[in-house]
This record gives structure tokens, C-alpha cells and sequence, in this order.
């Protein structure tokens, strides 16, 4: 009983210090002046903020957006959910300090003036991810400014238009904390490799403290919120994704396309994505399997097989695989996949074995191969590659498909191909796929999967997809571009200045792909016969 009594008061506190420091900032926000539009304008640097708790009709507290440094023309980013005829919004300093209130309306058009300074109503079609970092905790600027080593603490609000939610059914929003908790209820840490260190848009990994369901996505305690800025279509990883799972490969994560908004600031367009975990709602593997990655730059489970590749061009880096799951690293555990690793490297690398296929998956290899090949994903055969064994088979199965943001196009040539032009086969090249294709019954598999197995109509279907999801991205992508426009990364190829010119070379791009393919592919069907 008084453990029951002691939880209650607890909460009761909890609560209390919730209730009457909201008290206080409301307090400190209605004793703010209305400064005169001359007064205002005196003043340099200047975001309005529209609180949530004074516009029942946002999720979270948003600030206007400044982009290219125009402070006279700010964006107040929204759903169409926004409440148009009233909103409440202040003038803020970059201290932060209350300047002035004003009660505006949008309902004669899509700007507001307040002296020289508009506000323009601009809406996003995407889900609006509110993610609001704990006062206690280390800030995202010192998260980005680190190795990885820092965790963000934070609140998250995931928000659906009341249209979206209707249709699937879905609740209008989710959110990490409940009205009485503590705050900092999602750990955030930093992801990726290259993107990481070289992109000023960064990737998170999300945590939360307990499995959570996200509409659209399924239930699961740990998310990936991917950047893409390396992608400037934000749309590879998605279109690819849906080509795996249409062409039959297991696995594949699920995602959804949101707007972030950071501290109530505009962070641009992210990828939700369910995590490359081993669980029975993502990879379902059982005792006696594992799941490894080629290549993963964290060697510190790595095992290292003997073989006649490289991983390079210079032939400076032997390849290795790193075991994702389980995380059983005991010597008779590693040795027991060492050697079906290395029975399949070794079957593989000698055309006249032809028992290769009893250590490896024929389908899900080919299948995976043309995704790989479709996309020219540069780093089809390390990093991004992933592989899993079955015990009841005793086979190697490739994939899931992951991480194409690189794919479709790179300032780079490798194993002599260049991934700069769409024409010429790109993965084939590489390291075991090199060797897979001197297995004449693979090569004939190949070209039976293009013809008969679905991969022809799927890469279509995937041109077709690329061009849907970019007049559906259109108005969010070119958002995107301009908050980061700035910041790509040297070896994306660029197609333009803005979102839509970006897309419309990326789309050209894909179309020439897609069609030398078929072209090839029809050639070498005419020679066998």
C-alpha cells in the first residue's frame, strides 16, 4: 500500500512541475508588449513562434523558416490541418526572448505582413515528426559535433493529417510521453558511415523505452530516421526498397517519408525506417542462424576468410564479414560460422564447383543481384550489403536490400566501371558477383529471372514509381533542397539547382538505365539462340 501511495505522489509532482512551469511560460509570453511594426523591424534576426499550447491545431511549437537569409519572406511550414482563420504567434529574438504577440489570420491568403517581415503559409504533405530535446540533456549540436559517443534525449510527437488517418484508420498522432512523465523519453544517437562525417544532414538512430507501434511502420522499440542527403531525389532508398519486396526478397524495412521538425525548428524531409535488428516483426531468424554484414565498418566482430578478392580496386583490403546477430561471439560460435562462411567464398570463387548452390540461395541471390545492378549502387558488395544463414537449410540467403542513397549515379568508377553514366553493367564487376558470373548456371539464372521471374516488369515499375513519388514529393522535396541546398556531399552527382531539376536528370538518368538494359538483356538473348 504505501508503495502504491508513494507511485501516486510521485506522479502527482510530476505532474505539478509540469503544470506550473507551463504556467510560467505562458505568464512570461502574455506579459510580452506589442511592439509597433517600425519597432519590429528595427530589430535584426527575427523568427516568429507559434506555440502549440495557443494553436490547438499543431502538434508541437513551430518557428518560422528562413531560407536563402531572407528574414522578410518566413515560411511557416504546416500540415493542412492548420487552422487558417486564428493563430497566435511571437516575435523571438535569437536569445529567445519574447518580443511582441500577435493574433494573425490566414484566411484572405497565404502571407501575412507584420511590418516589413511575411509570414507564408506553406504546407507539407508529409507526416510532421516534432522531435524536442530534453532540457537535461546533451544538445543535438554537440550529438552532430561528436564520434557517435553522445546520446540526445528527447520527446517525440508523430502527427498525421486528419485525411491520412482516416483512410488507414490510423490515430492522428503518437506521442513518447505521456501527459504526467518525465521528459526525455527516446534515446538518439548518431548513424551512417560516410554521411555521418561528411554530411552536415545527419542520421539518427531512435530508441525508445519501450516497443511502440507507428502507424504505417508496425511496432518496434528501436527506428532509423535516415537523412538521404547524400540522395538529393530522397527517393532511392524508397523506390528500391519497394522493388526488393516486390521481387520476392525477405525483410525489407518498412518506412515513411516525414517532415522533422527539431526543437521547433524545420530539419527537412527524413526516412523513418525499421531497424536492421533480428526480432519476429523485422529479420525472424531462430538459434543456429546468424545475420552479417560485408564490409561493416565496425570490424570489432569481424571475421576474416580466405579468398582471392579484395574489397578494393588497389587490392589494399582483404574482405571480411561482421555478424549483426547473435551477438554470441564465443571461439566454437565464431568458428561454426566462419566455416560456412568460408565454404561458401570458396565454393563461389571456383567456376567448377557447381555444389555452390548448396551453401547459398539461388533466388534470393539473383534477385538480389539485379537490385543491386538496376540501381548501380555503388556499394553493393560492402557496407550496405547484408546476408543471413538458415540452419534448417544450411543455405546463405542475400539481403535484405539496404541502403541505396549512393545508388543511381556517383563520381566514382570501381572494379573499372564507371557510375557516372547509366550505360554498362556496374555490379557485375565486383568482387563475388565477378566470381558468381564465371558459374555458367548462374549467369543462365540471371538472365531466366530477368526474362521469367519478374525482375523486367518490376524495373519498370520502378522507373514508373520514381516518376510518381516525384510529383507527390514535389512541393516537401524542393523544401528540402532549400534548407540544405548548401550542404551535398562532392561525389553525388548533381542534375540541377533545385528539387525539380534534380529529379527531372535523376529520372532521365534512370530512363536510360533502364533502357540499356532491356537492350542488353535482348541482345544476349538473341546470341544464345
Amino acid at each position: 500500500m504505501q508503495t502504491i501511495l508513494l507511485a501516486a505522489l510521485i506522479i502527482l509532482c510530476l505532474a505539478a512541475g509540469v503544470f506550473f512551469e507551463h504556467e510560467k511560460q505562458l505568464k512570461r509570453r502574455f506579459s510580452t508588449p506589442v511592439l509597433s511594426p517600425d519597432e519590429l523591424d528595427a530589430i535584426s534576426d527575427i523568427l516568429f513562434l507559434f506555440p502549440a499550447d495557443e494553436n490547438p491545431s499543431l502538434p508541437s511549437d513551430i518557428y518560422t523558416t528562413v531560407f536563402e537569409e531572407d528574414q522578410l519572406r518566413q515560411h511557416l511550414i504546416v500540415s493542412h490541418d492548420f487552422n487558417i482563420k486564428k493563430a497566435v504567434c511571437y516575435a523571438v529574438d535569437p536569445a529567445g526572448q519574447y518580443l511582441s504577440r500577435y493574433v494573425i489570420s490566414f484566411s484572405d491568403g497565404d502571407e501575412y505582413a507584420i511590418g516589413l517581415r511575411n509570414i507564408i503559409l506553406t504546407y507539407t504533405d508529409l507526416p510532421v515528426l516534432s522531435i524536442d530535446i530534453a532540457p537535461d540533456s546533451p544538445s543535438i549540436e554537440e550529438l552532430d559535433a561528436s564520434d557517435k559517443a553522445v546520446e540526445c534525449r528527447a520527446d517525440l510527437v508523430l502527427a498525421y493529417d486528419k485525411e491520412t488517418a482516416s483512410a488507414n484508420n490510423w490515430p492522428k498522432e503518437i506521442r513518447s510521453r505521456g501527459d504526467n512523465s518525465e521528459s526525455g523519453t527516446v534515446g538518439i544517437t548518431g548513424r551512417g558511415n560516410v554521411s555521418w562525417y561528411y554530411s552536415p544532414k545527419k542520421s539518427y538512430s531512435l530508441s525508445f523505452n519501450e516497443p511502440t507501434y507507428l502507424p504505417g511502420l508496425g511496432q518496434n522499440r528501436k527506428w532509423n530516421l535516415i537523412s538521404n542527403s547524400q540522395d538529393k531525389s530522397l527517393l532511392n532508398n524508397e523506390v528500391f526498397y519497394r522493388m526488393a519486396t516486390i521481387t520476392g526478397i525477405e525483410y525489407e524495412p518498412s518506412y515513411m517519408q516525414v517532415s522533422v521538425y527539431l526543437n521547433g525548428r524545420y530539419h527537412g524531409v527524413y526516412m523513418i525506417t525499421s531497424k536492421m535488428s533480428v526480432n519476429p516483426e523485422r529479420i525472424a531468424l531462430k538459434g543456429g542462424d546468424f545475420l552479417m554484414n560485408f564490409g561493416d565498418p565496425d570490424t570489432s566482430h569481424a571475421i576474416y576468410y580466405e579468398t582471392k578478392l579484395w574489397m578494393d580496386d588497389e587490392a589494399t583490403a582483404k574482405p571480411y564479414v561482421n555478424i549483426k546477430w547473435p551477438k554470441d561471439y564465443s571461439s566454437a560460435t565464431v568458428s561454426e560460422q566462419k566455416g560456412i562462411i568460408q565454404r561458401f567464398i570458396s565454393s563461389v570463387e571456383d567456376p567448377a564447383d557447381y555444389l555452390y548452390t548448396d551453401y547459398m540461395d539461388l533466388d534470393s541471390m539473383v534477385r538480389y543481384y539485379w537490385i543491386q545492378e538496376i540501381s548501380m549502387n555503388y556499394d553493393a558488395d560492402y557496407r550496405s550489403a547484408y546476408a543471413y544463414y538458415r540452419r534448417s537449410t544450411d543455405k546463405i540467403y542475400m539481403g535484405p536490400v539496404w541502403d541505396l542513397d549512393i545508388a543511381m549515379g556517383w563520381n566514382a568508377d570501381k572494379f573499372g566501371a564507371d557510375f557516372t553514366t547509366p550505360q554498362g553493367w556496374k555490379v557485375r564487376n565486383m568482387s563475388f558477383y565477378a566470381c558468381l558470373f564465371e558459374h555458367e548456371d548462374f549467369a543462365r539464372a540471371v538472365s531466366d529471372m530477368y526474362w521469367n521471374g519478374g525482375i523486367r516488369e518490376a524495373m519498370y515499375d520502378a522507373l514508373e514509381r520514381y516518376k510518381l513519388r516525384y510529383s507527390e514529393m514535389a512541393e516537401d522535396g524542393q523544401l528540402n533542397y532549400r534548407r540544405w541546398r548548401t550542404d551535398w556531399p562532392g561525389l553525388a552527382l548533381r542534375m540541377g539547382d533545385n528539387y525539380d531539376d534534380e529529379c527531372a536528370g535523376r529520372i532521365e538518368f534512370f530512363t536510360d538505365r533502364v533502357n540499356w538494359i532491356d537492350e542488353e538483356m535482348s541482345r544476349m538473348l538473341t546470341d544464345t539462340r
